[in-house]
């Protein structure tokens, strides 16, 4: 079992990370705005079924592709940190990841983790990209 003082470092340590991603996001257009929606996918679909479509959305040049490609970077970072810095590279689909973890049970078991890793970190990163955001459009330094 894990003792309820090394959950709260793991969800500060969580909190840091999505603060320092958040500020690096919002120098990126829409990235405030894409980090919105994003929970809502991951909840009514899958984690899987969320990171293929913004990996898909990350192609391109638009500033909602830049975005998106700034999101999965920042997820990336958060797995690897906190779930798998061994086998997720800096240049690994998300997507691979996960079909790799599909095909068994224990595989499975690490999808949900990392599901609820990724919820937690964006219900911080949503927060925290929000406010330098609204910072942002009011003139205010982030």
């Amino acid at each position: 079992m894990v003792r309820e003082d090394r959950v709260e470092y793991i969800d500060a340590s969580i909190a840091k990370l999505a603060l320092k991603h958040a500020r690096e996001g919002v120098k990126v257009n829409k990235y405030a705005e894409v980090v919105k929606g994003f929970p809502a996918m991951v909840i009514t679909g899958t984690i899987l079924g969320a990171i293929a479509f913004a990996e898909e959305k990350s192609k391109g040049k638009s500033d909602t592709a830049q975005a998106y490609g700034k999101l999965i970077e920042h997820i990336r970072e958060l797995w690897r940190e906190f779930y798998d810095g061994e086998s997720i590279k800096e240049d690994t689909l998300l997507t691979d990841v996960l079909l790799t973890y599909q095909e068994n049970v224990d595989g499975l078991l690490k999808i949900f983790v990392l599901q609820e890793l990724t919820l937690k970190y964006l219900s911080y990163l949503r927060r925290y990209a929000t406010a330098f955001e609204e910072a942002k459009g009011n003139g205010q330094r982030s």
